[in-house]
């Protein structure tokens, strides 16, 4: 009886887009694939201090409340009152 192991990763691949020109594959072995059971979570782990870097003076104000971005899940929508101060966050 043969017993094989195999991983998720063993057939994850990945591809790098160079101004339009797409490299050959790459062996993916490691991280959190896209759709992963983790991946929301550890995406919202590693954005938990993204308040802490917004410029308030850069969101757009509605009555008491500045917005600066909203998450949700493994989406994040940037929000700011100019072009300028968009490139900035």
């Amino acid at each position: 009886m043969l017993n094989i192991i195999m991983s998720m990763y063993d057939k994850a691949k990945a591809r790098v887009n160079n101004l339009g020109k797409i490299g050959d594959p790459i062996d993916s072995k490691y991280g959190i694939l896209q759709g992963g059971i983790l991946s929301s979570k550890l995406f919202n782990e590693f954005l938990s201090d993204l308040p802490n870097y917004m410029n308030e003076l850069d969101g757009v104000a509605l009555n008491s409340l500045v917005l600066t971005h909203i998450s949700y899940a493994d989406d994040i929508i940037l929000i700011a009152h100019s072009e300028t101060s968009l490139q900035t966050a």
